[in-house]
This record gives C-alpha cells, sequence and structure tokens, in this order.
C-alpha cells in the first residue's frame, strides 16, 4: 500500500480540472452483484476465493490496471489519501480480501468484493464524466448478459448501498457557488433540488462555497420511458441539467457582485492572493478559503473588473495542499504547526512559479 501511495502522490490525477467551470469534477459510481450469490459479508472464504479472480478475468482479459492495492490493514492515514483522490468513501467497509484497482491517469478504478461484488467509478468533469457513463452502462450490460445480475422483483438491480438502490448509479458533482453564497442564496437556489430526488451538502465542514450535488436515488430502472440511454446515463444527464440551471443563477449572483460589490470583492481576491503568496502558516480551511476567492477571480472577465493574476490554475492546489496529500510529502508524522509551514512554504514556491 506504500507504494501505491508513493505512485499516486508522484503526479495530479489526469481528471483533476483547471478553473473554468463552476463543476469542480464529479464521480459515477455503479455498483453491481452477480445472480445467485449473497452479498461479499455473507460470503465464504471460499465463495470470495472463486469470485475474486472471476471478476477480474471479466473485466480485463489481458492485462490489469497499473494500479493495485488490497484494503486489508490499510491505515488511517492512506485511507484519507485515497479519500481525498476519490478513490474511496472514507467510510468505506474494509472486507480483508477487497481490492482496488486504478487505471494509470485514475480516471477509471474497480473496488472488489467490498460493500458489492463490484463496484465501478468514473471521476472527470463534464466531457470526462459523460464518456465514463456510457462505459459504465456498457460494463453493466456485458456483465448482465454473462453470467447474470442480481435482480429484485421489479427489475431493479440489487446493491448493499442504499444511495445505490434501483439503477445502482450514484453521481456526485462538486459545485463551486461563491457568488450565490455571498448574498445567502444557498439553500434558496438548491432546496427545490429535492424534490427532483437530489441532495446537496457542504464538500467539508466549514467550506461553504463548494457543494457536493448528488442523487439520493437510482434513476429508476428498466426506463419506463423507454430511454436508449443507460442507467448512468440517465442519472447523470438529471444532475447535469440541475447544474445548467445552477450556473444560470451564479451568473446572475455575480453579475450583482459587479454592480454592487465589485470594489469590495476585488479588495478581497487581492488580499487572498497576498495572503497566498506571503503565509507562513496556513491551515487547510483558511486555505480552502482564499482559493475559493481565486477561483472566483480566474473565472471573471477581465472587462469591468481589476482582478490579480494568477500564474497557475487554483483547483489543483486544493488537492495537492490537503492534509493526507500535504503528509504523504514528508517521510515523518506532521503535525498542526509542522503541516501549516510546509503547507504556506509550497504555495508560496508554487505561486512564485
Amino acid at each position: 500500500m506504500d507504494e501505491l501511495i508513493t505512485l499516486l502522490s508522484a503526479a495530479d490525477p489526469a481528471w483533476l480540472p483547471g478553473d473554468a467551470s463552476i463543476l469542480l469534477f464529479g464521480r459515477l459510481q455503479l455498483g453491481l452483484n452477480l445472480r445467485g450469490l449473497t452479498f461479499p459479508a455473507q460470503l465464504s472464504e471460499d465463495q470470495r476465493g472463486v469470485l475474486l479472480p472471476s471478476l477480474q478475468q471479466r473485466l480485463w482479459p489481458a492485462e490489469l490496471p497499473a494500479h493495485k492495492a488490497r484494503l486489508k490493514g490499510l491505515g488511517d492515514s492512506h485511507w484519507e489519501f485515497l479519500s481525498e483522490r476519490w478513490l474511496l468513501e472514507p467510510l468505506e467497509l474494509r472486507h480483508d480480501d477487497a481490492r482496488l484497482l486504478v487505471d494509470r491517469d485514475e480516471r477509471r478504478s474497480w473496488l472488489l468484493l467490498a460493500e458489492d461484488h463490484l463496484r465501478l467509478d468514473w471521476r472527470g468533469d463534464e466531457a470526462g464524466l459523460r464518456a465514463g457513463a456510457q462505459e459504465l452502462d456498457q460494463t453493466a450490460a456485458r456483465l448482465e448478459a454473462e453470467p447474470g445480475l442480481a435482480l429484485g422483483p421489479g427489475g431493479e438491480r440489487l446493491t448493499a448501498n442504499p444511495f445505490l438502490c434501483g439503477s445502482g448509479c450514484h453521481v456526485t458533482l462538486v459545485l463551486h457557488l461563491p457568488a450565490l453564497a455571498w448574498w445567502g442564496q444557498v439553500e434558496d437556489s438548491l432546496d427545490p433540488l429535492y424534490e427532483r430526488g437530489l441532495s446537496y451538502r457542504t464538500w467539508q465542514e466549514g467550506f461553504g462555497d463548494f457543494l457536493v450535488l448528488e442523487n439520493v436515488r437510482g434513476e429508476d430502472w428498466p426506463d419506463p420511458a423507454g430511454r436508449a440511454a443507460g442507467p448512468a446515463q440517465a442519472t447523470l444527464e438529471r444532475l447535469l441539467a440541475a447544474v445548467a440551471e445552477l450556473d444560470h443563477l451564479e451568473q446572475a449572483a455575480r453579475e450583482q457582485l459587479r454592480r454592487h460589490r465589485r470594489l469590495e470583492l476585488e479588495d478581497k481576491l487581492h488580499r487572498a492572493l497576498a495572503a497566498c503568496r506571503s503565509a507562513r502558516l496556513l491551515g487547510y480551511p483558511e486555505l480552502v478559503e482564499h482559493l475559493s476567492l481565486l477561483r472566483l477571480g480566474a473565472q471573471l472577465p477581465a472587462a469591468g473588473w481589476n482582478l490579480p493574476e494568477l500564474p497557475v490554475p487554483v483547483t489543483p492546489l486544493l488537492l495537492r495542499l490537503a492534509p493526507a496529500h500535504l503528509a504523504a510529502r514528508s517521510d515523518a508524522g506532521l503535525g498542526g504547526k509542522q503541516a501549516s509551514a510546509l503547507r504556506a512554504r509550497l504555495l508560496r514556491a508554487t505561486l512564485a512559479g
């Protein structure tokens, strides 16, 4: 596992975006179970021993993905690192035989014998997620044909995760809505989405500008409307339609900032960049607050604004300087002040170019 962390921490994942959109990135998850077998937690050791190579053979008839690891004995710091990279969930079940397999570019990963027999994940921006949804649906259809998937009485796919009930698909999108947050309009803008089977929450505690939008149930499948798209594609499009609506509201809120709070926002943007360039101690919540402002500034049009010039994209810094990624850069454990000092030093060096 130490080798996997070392390999992953050497570079940013290919799916990590720039600063162009309110959508930072998203993740598709498709949980599947094979017909005739219980969930992994109830499988015998012999059954698990047979199922694991069978899944690997069906999914990768030739070469396995670049990165592989068993979850057995995975320490908390490594688990946090993989969670920051969106490869695992913070509270994922830690079955001894569970395997994590990751493509070299980290867009795709496969979790075997954890909550479900198989979970397929795909990460990326809007275009990447659309390509991923198509691939996930094709993989599920192939497994459905042979050897067959576990289905309920209504044809729904059975999973151990309640978020995946129905189609087995869960979509998570991380959004940046700083102007709506400025005007206190986040709840009014997002609460109506509950009626459409969606929910939202802050990305991490205290990060009010960054929100996670997700479906609270799988898209009904088989699809009664007879659409050609598979369940992953249908669920993704439902969320992307909501993102388009939120983008419209966010742009309107930014126009109100330009009209009524331009000088105040410009002051905050320049102060944020100055703090990042000069700080000697920088906690992660403070970093996120500064980067949220700078990311907003990177998206504002040059005309009509006095904006600071940013030497690098802001969004990748949210991952590179996250707590577990910062710890992976150090051979020794980092205390609070040590981590804050290292984060500030790395940020100053990055902004100095």
